[in-house]
């Protein structure tokens, strides 16, 4: 991603992914990476558009970050204009709600040739200038003797802050169990890992196999859409169309994936 982001070829990157993976974090911590980098002299700016629904006011949002001085331009042309001779790293986190509205992206394209767009979203942008940057579970499994896989790494370290006591090393196969159930996403690992404060490896496992119920958490500081898996299925699910949604209640019969020629048959589409 540092290297997409460091070829002056590439303006827009996409970190497409779904809810949870970690797509938040990650621009973090690329942030970080880049603080004594002088490819982006006018700066870089992370702007969270998770609650933002409307273009017009993800383009009041922006310009109020950029301290962009109002004038006699609408909001956009005034960003715009003052987009245009920078040379600045912008980061659009939680796009998935505008993906449908790429104009103010385009345009942004098209004014301001110095600037590079960084954007995470659930769904890509389809537009011709995007490189898509796909994002996946954590790892769950690695060579014997080496360290633990990350998704285990990060299942101890959240235990570890409710049970300071917890060693991976005891409970190495039920955690790889249940890392491997959900699919080595961050997310759900790190709610799960929080109830080792109440019940054993193997009651969280056990409850995980029942239903998504306990991937749940009381942290005042995650957002409402983090603090469940049940809210954040809630919320993807909102982000399909309805065409989307019947399509999903059909495929809904299978477990562990299927191909084109089964998908087809079950939706009732021809496949050749």
């Amino acid at each position: 991603l540092n290297g997409l982001l460091m070829d002056r070829a590439v303006r827009l990157v996409t970190v497409q992914g779904p809810g949870g993976i970690g797509k938040s974090r990650l621009l973090l911590a690329l942030i970080e990476s880049f603080r004594s980098a002088e490819r982006f002299p006018d700066g870089m700016f992370v702007i969270s558009l998770a609650e933002i629904d409307d273009i017009a006011r993800a383009s009041r949002v922006i310009a109020a970050k950029l301290n962009v001085p109002a004038g006699a331009y609408s909001v956009t042309q005034a960003l715009l204009k003052y987009l245009a001779p920078k040379k600045l790293l912008l980061l659009l986190d939680n796009y998935e709600h505008l993906s449908t509205d790429v104009d103010l992206i385009v345009a942004i394209l098209q004014a301001a040739p110095g600037v590079k767009l960084l954007v995470t979203s659930q769904v890509r942008l389809n537009v011709r200038e995007e490189n898509l940057y796909p994002l996946g579970g954590l790892a769950t499994s690695g060579s014997h003797g080496q360290a633990p896989p990350a998704a285990q790494q990060l299942f101890a370290q959240a235990a570890k802050r409710v049970r300071p006591d917890f060693r991976l090393a005891q409970d190495m196969k039920l955690v790889t169990d249940i890392c491997l159930h959900l699919e080595g996403l961050p997310l759900a690992i790190e709610l799960a890992a929080g109830w080792t404060r109440l019940m054993s490896c193997k009651e969280i496992a056990a409850e995980i196999g029942r239903g998504t119920d306990v991937l749940t958490s009381r942290l005042r500081d995650l957002p409402r859409r983090h603090q469940s898996m049940q809210a954040l299925l809630e919320r993807t699910w909102l982000l399909l169309s309805e065409e989307e949604q019947s399509l999903t209640r059909k495929l809904s019969v299978f477990q562990g994936g299927f191909d084109l020629a089964a998908a087809c048959a079950v939706v009732g589409t021809k496949h050749d």
